[in-house]
């Protein structure tokens, strides 16, 4: 999978960022390459977890897997999480949230899987995001 700096702008689709909007990168994780850890708000999992199932973003063909170190044993093929009482296959979409400036952040659905096994922290923005992204559905 292509890898992108957290905030750098987007180019991964660029077809499919909204006429007029701002669109940058958030969780795009690949070997080698170091990224920010540490603990996520409780209950952000779980809203990622919906938005992942229900908001898939530019579904793209194939799936990508985690290339990420596992110590213990390689990820299973395809990634899946439980979020919302369904089984969500992840690694060929993304999720994408607007954060409180109005910008666009997109992020591959993977980030479930950075952020629960290897304690990847997304930056504010996309938290709240998630966050907000969720409330707003629930008006």
């Amino acid at each position: 999978m292509t890898a992108f700096d957290d905030l750098s702008p987007y180019s991964y689709l660029p077809d499919s960022i909204p006429p007029g909007g701002a669109m940058l990168n958030v969780g795009w994780l690949d070997v080698g390459r170091d990224y920010p850890v540490g603990s996520t708000p409780e209950g952000f999992l779980e809203k990622l977890g919906i938005l992942c199932a229900d908001h898939p973003q530019a579904r793209t063909r194939g799936r990508h897997s985690c290339r990420l170190p596992h110590p213990s044993a390689p990820p299973p093929y395809p990634i899946t999480i439980e979020a919302g009482g369904r089984s969500v296959t992840l690694g060929g979409a993304e999720v994408r949230v607007v954060d409180c400036g109005g910008t666009w952040l997109a992020a591959p659905d993977l980030i479930h899987h950075y952020v629960a096994a290897h304690r990847y922290r997304p930056p504010d923005a996309f938290i709240e995001g998630v966050i907000g992204a969720e409330r707003a559905r629930r008006l």
